[in-house]
């Protein structure tokens, strides 16, 4: 979704929803399975590596492109405190392939603070 709004030409807002999610039986959304849980993660990462790439090779603002890594830094880190054992000790080890704390940028001193802890633990 991001790369559509980075790519639109015009956007225009509307009162009208364009999009329904339907939750299939088999769905990765909202399933415990371990192994539905594990694509679901490998998903995200996916998109975060396809993000990063595109955005790079895109010409946008500086500013543009660190709030987008921003976005996309929080959107993997957001599931941390819902892991548990094998799962969160095989997301972490992605995430820390990946440096992820590069991706933050401080503007504040609590961005600061969340690129310090991120540092350490990844």
């Amino acid at each position: 979704m991001p790369l559509i709004l980075l790519r639109a030409k015009t956007m225009v807002s509307t009162g009208a929803y364009e999009y329904f999610y339907v939750q299939s039986k088999n769905s990765i959304m909202r399933n415990e399975d371990s192994q539905k849980t594990r694509q679901k993660l490998q998903d995200k990462l996916n998109h975060f590596d396809n993000l990063v790439k595109q955005v790079s090779l895109m010409q946008l603002e500086k500013n543009t492109k660190e709030n987008v890594a921003i976005f996309a830094t929080n959107s993997l880190l957001v599931v941390v405190p819902e892991l548990s054992g094998e799962m969160k000790k095989w997301y972490e080890k992605e995430l820390n392939l990946r440096k992820i704390s590069k991706y933050i940028k401080p503007r504040n001193l609590k961005q600061l603070i969340k690129k310090i802890i991120l540092k350490i633990k990844y």
